[in-house]
């Protein structure tokens, strides 16, 4: 079982996490073949870092035997590389960029650093045909910063999140538990085939109801789901749970809202699709997008496409796919939250309204500006600007372009620096 990736709030200690094996960010949700994928980021630059304005100089470089993803910073001084390739690994290197330790025993495809807890979580999911149909692999494990596994999840079992004060959030097929990963003691299990945390609640769907539940484990309401609610669900489809502060939503084919304290019903809409979070603890939902009957493939989607909050539809986003992506960040622009669609270079308000365009070559969206990366040129522009702060013609580059991804290495952020990696190596900026 892989249940429903948390909502930002289910991190409140901001953990950084890549997904690898794709293209940047915190989620990737597969839509039978389609990708559409979201930094998801609560209402501003999660990375906490301020951004290199003036020309950066380079630290080190460290070279690989395997391909390389993306590199992230670990709070003990060192970097944390992870490959992909055949090996879909994880390296471990000092302050220097110095290999301290490797692990290459799963592919790993989702890669989270824990600060706080002084964590390392890497996932992964394989799937894999076979003549007796199609069968997966997945599993997690935590390593401490010397590489040391401290916990491994039982076969069945997924990681759902690490809490504040240790203790684990395990789901499987049949509900989640609260474990303490020193004694493995449960604390609590609640039943459910689907969750999402916000900041003070867990709501789990079991069978034809939402409950939601205190962080200890309690029922603090439970409500019946509406005959039918399900039925605009494809034969691949799921009923879905997303949260924020302001509303629960459950999304089923069509759409229904609730009040997260009371389980009141706030609205419902026969719209359905992806659910994307956007700005000011809004939802985007993007149709499932049709087949191609001459090539087979998926039709790229266009907008625009409605945003909803807790008083129901309040405006639209023009989203249109370029490829086979569709992307958008939440920053906080001047102190107020915002979307920026990547594939446009656009900045859209929390309406959905247009507020500026023409950021081309965006790697990365941060809270003042962007880094960008065009061909094997990097660079760094304020949202403010029409001009580059800097621009950098890196050489000797192992460009890793591809069908999918048209650019000779990519870009990430560091404490007061930033990575750039190309197909097998990682640098440091400063």
């Amino acid at each position: 079982m892989h249940p429903a990736s948390p909502s930002p709030a289910a991190r409140p200690d901001h953990t950084t996490a890549w997904v690898v094996g794709g293209l940047v960010l915190a989620l990737i949700l597969a839509v039978a073949g389609y990708l559409v994928y979201t930094e998801l980021r609560g209402d501003g630059d999660a990375t906490g870092f301020a951004p290199v304005t003036s020309e950066p100089k380079q630290v080190w470089s460290w070279s690989s035997d395997q391909e390389v993803a993306y590199a992230q910073d670990l709070p003990n001084g060192g970097s944390l590389v992870s490959l992909s390739g055949e090996a879909d690994g994880i390296v471990a290197l000092d302050k220097n960029g110095k290999e301290e330790w490797r692990d290459e025993k799963h592919p790993y495809n989702i890669v989270i650093v824990h600060e706080k807890e002084q964590l390392i979580e890497a996932s992964w999911y394989v799937a894999q045909a076979s003549s007796s149909g199609s069968t997966s692999d997945s599993g997690t494990i935590l390593f401490d910063f010397d590489g040391e596994a401290t916990w491994e999840a039982p076969e069945g079992v997924d990681l759902y999140s690490i809490e504040e004060d240790g203790s684990y959030l395990v789901s499987d097929d049949d509900g989640m538990t609260r474990l303490d990963p020193k004694t493995d003691e449960e604390s609590w299990t609640i039943p459910g085939s689907d969750f999402t945390l916000s900041t003070s609640a867990i709501y789990a769907l079991d069978g034809d109801d939402v409950v939601r539940y205190g962080l200890d484990g309690k029922e603090a309401w439970r409500t019946t789901l509406p005959a039918s609610y399900d039925s605009g669900l494809d034969e691949y489809g799921r009923t879905q749970l997303y949260s924020s502060d302001e509303m629960l939503l459950v999304d089923s084919g069509s759409l229904l809202a609730y009040a997260p304290e009371s389980g009141e019903k706030l609205w419902s809409e026969s719209t359905g699709g992806e659910v994307l979070r956007a700005a000011d603890d809004r939802f985007v939902v993007v149709p499932t997008s049709e087949y191609d009957e001459e090539t087979g493939e998926k039709k790229p989607l266009s907008g625009p496409f409605p945003i909803f909050g807790p008083e129901g539809k309040v405006g639209d986003i023009d989203l249109a796919t370029s490829g086979a992506y569709l992307t958008m960040d939440v920053i906080s622009l001047d102190g107020r939250p915002v979307n920026f669609h990547e594939s446009s270079g656009t900045l859209f308000d929390a309406d959905g309204a247009v507020i500026d365009t023409d950021h081309d070559h965006v790697a990365q969206a941060l809270d003042e500006g962007a880094y960008t990366v065009d061909g094997s040129t990097i660079g760094y522009r304020a949202w403010d600007s029409d001009d580059a702060a800097w621009t950098l013609d890196l050489t000797d580059v192992d460009s890793m372009a591809d069908d999918y991804y048209p650019e000779d290495v990519r870009v990430s952020t560091a404490k007061d620096g930033i990575y750039v990696n190309d197909k097998t190596s990682v640098r440091l900026y400063r």
